[in-house]
């Protein structure tokens, strides 16, 4: 199998040692950070990216959020900010529906307010300007915090939890939200159906009462794996793993159970007929590929019906980005899969019948550097794939595309980055061992709400004397808030934290 290296330009002088490896063109950056919370779709017009970055202002951090059009060579045509007027807009998607209308569809808050989240909708021209904004009434208690975030990796990477459509000019969306008292205690998460129209009006919302970990629109249908209890007496939290297959109102329509023949923790989707998913196989579900445990390819029919399940011949490697698969015109599938280094990760070309036509490893060499595939987006008359993955260095996250061409060779590289300095950091070391130190320049006491990315761990701590201790908690990454001890809804500073494996 043939290893293809990625080099990070930015530092050229380890091209120098490493004269067998294969170089990428860099592009010129963008402006933006955060490749984790990014989101990337094709249009008729370019392809269209959401993209925040983070700037330490007086001791503050400030987030912008903006979408970008960018060209397949990687040439920047336009942008626009989606933050204005006080607010923020985070954790959504861009997305075209069947017309052809390119939207923004997720959230927007109040800045650096923990709990003011709302449903949102942007339209935008084909001058690439917000014709539209629609807000939904929504968590207006102000004890609700919508958690956008899941697993999708055992490495603990993040992505959506949450997903968003626009099907017969109706807006549709689903995922989980936090409950937190006053004091912004966390309480439990509960997961959120909504249907609004397109002019502000409600039409659907209700919780399901399940615990959704996947979650996927399929024109207007909801599709979610998760603890979902077919008897209502039964709490979700001992009920088996199941498959849902939810309607147009949000009721359930069929659910699977989840059984030893098929794990909870996946990611996929829908490609044509099928459901395409990917897991970590523990070695006794999939046939064939490494014999020790590594991904695993599971196909299924709309009806839940086992079409074919089989492990990548690659050993060590672990499932990542919400929708691992792309699908070219020509028919074949690509595939993508992370490994828990976060030093390299794969990418493999198929048959439209699943028959491997060829498989890669992209390495990093770059020693303090973390890399992580989230995203592939196929391109036009079968020339191969965009490869969306954030970079880690130095407390700098950015969000880099890789264009890789239909037999698995990389032609160029864009690293979106501010360009001036690293993303807004005050809490170091990062990667940590157990305990961080807050190096700000905010002079008043501080609390701390640490979560994991996929909201099973929440903690309200005080820093004591500029430190947190995180030795409690167990390896993985961390989002971290650090507010006022004495304003604790007012948000002064995000961070996410990687705890390094001793």
């Amino acid at each position: 199998m043939k290893k293809v290296f990625i080099l990070l330009l930015f530092l050229p002088f380890v091209a120098s040692l490493l004269p067998a490896q294969i170089y990428l063109d860099h592009f010129s950056p963008i402006s933006g950070r955060m490749g984790t919370l990014s989101n990337m779709i094709k249009t008729s017009q370019g392809y269209v990216l959401y993209n925040r970055y983070r700037e330490r202002q007086g001791g503050i951090s400030v987030t912008t959020d903006r979408l970008y059009r960018i060209s397949e060579d990687g040439t920047l045509m336009d942008s626009i900010e989606l933050t204005s007027g006080g607010k923020i807009r985070f954790g959504g998607i861009p997305f075209v529906d069947d017309k052809g209308k390119l939207y923004f569809l997720g959230f927007s808050g109040l800045k650096n307010v923990f709990y003011s989240q709302r449903y949102a909708v942007f339209e935008i021209d084909s001058n690439f300007n917000i014709s539209r904004e629609v807000e939904f009434p929504l968590f207006q208690d102000h004890q609700k915090s919508v958690g956008v975030f899941r697993l999708i990796g055992q490495a603990g990477v993040i992505g959506f939890r949450s997903d968003f459509t626009i099907y017969n000019d109706t807006f549709y969306a689903a995922g989980d939200y936090w409950i937190l008292d006053s004091s912004l205690n966390f309480l439990g998460a509960q997961y959120h159906y909504f249907k609004g129209t397109l002019d502000g009006k409600v039409l659907e919302e209700h919780p399901i009462y399940c615990q959704g970990l996947v979650s996927f629109f399929r024109n207007n249908h909801l599709y979610v794996i998760g603890l979902i209890p077919t008897d209502p007496s039964i709490p979700f939290y001992i009920s088996p793993g199941t498959f849902g297959w939810f309607d147009h109102n949000g009721k359930l329509i069929n659910a699977w159970a989840i059984t030893d023949q098929f794990p909870l923790y996946m990611n996929g989707g829908i490609i044509d007929d099928k459901f395409f998913f990917s897991y970590h196989d523990i070695g006794s579900l999939a046939s064939g590929g490494c014999p020790t445990p590594t991904v695993a390819i599971e196909i299924r029919d709309l009806n839940f019906n086992f079409i074919r399940r089989f492990r990548v011949k690659e050993c060590g490697y672990e499932y990542a980005g919400n929708m691992p698969f792309a699908k070219a015109e020509d028919g074949s599938i690509y595939f993508q899969a992370m490994h828990p280094s976060l030093r390299k990760f794969l990418l493999q070309k198929y048959t439209s019948d699943m028959q491997l036509i060829w498989s890669k490893e992209y390495a990093v060499n770059e020693p303090d550097s973390y890399y992580h595939p989230i995203q592939i987006i196929a391109l036009d008359n079968n020339k191969g794939v965009l490869v969306r993955c954030f970079t880690y260095l130095n407390d700098d996250w950015r969000c880099t595309l890789h264009r890789i061409s239909a037999d698995g060779e990389p032609l160029t590289t864009q690293v979106i980055d501010l360009g001036d300095g690293r993303e807004a950091s005050v809490l170091s070391p990062n990667p940590c061992r157990d305990v961080v130190r807050y190096t700000g320049d905010y002079d008043r006491p501080l609390m701390a709400m640490v979560h994991s990315m996929d909201g099973r761990i929440n903690r309200m701590v005080r820093l004591q004397e500029g430190m947190l201790d995180l030795s409690t908690l167990p390896p993985g990454f961390y989002a971290v808030l650090l507010m006022d001890a004495e304003q604790p809804g007012r948000i002064l500073h995000q961070q996410m934290i990687i705890k390094a494996k001793d």
